[in-house]
């Protein structure tokens, strides 16, 4: 093996790590959207503040745009899936929250 087919193997290797980091790097980002957006003590803390309000929607571009990037560079499409669903979650607890409403499974007002 010369030196130029051993050069094009690291640049492909070094291609493939940052692929794959990048798809971590998304699936982190949604996770943590999905937990601002679902679960009630860091809803309560972060989403109740204007400050918390701007983190879960910069959460939800980043992770969508970092989603939908490594969703068109990989092969195997579990990951970017998976955290394409996550970051959507905010757009998801809306469009569930607004039908509970309308169907009257919850109510406007205590």
């Amino acid at each position: 093996m010369n030196q130029s087919e051993k050069m094009i193997l690291l640049e492909g290797a070094h291609e493939w790590k940052r692929k794959k980091l990048l798809q971590y790097v998304a699936l982190t980002v949604s996770i943590v959207c999905f937990l601002m957006t679902f679960i009630t003590p860091t809803r309560i803390v972060m989403v109740g503040s204007l400050v918390g309000d701007y983190s879960v929607y910069a959460l939800t571009a980043v992770g969508v745009v970092l989603s939908s990037y490594s969703l068109r560079k990989a092969k195997r499409k579990h990951v970017p899936t998976l955290s394409l669903v996550f970051s959507l979650s905010l757009p998801i607890y809306i469009v569930l929250t607004m039908v509970l409403l309308f169907t009257g499974i919850i109510d406007v007002a205590p």
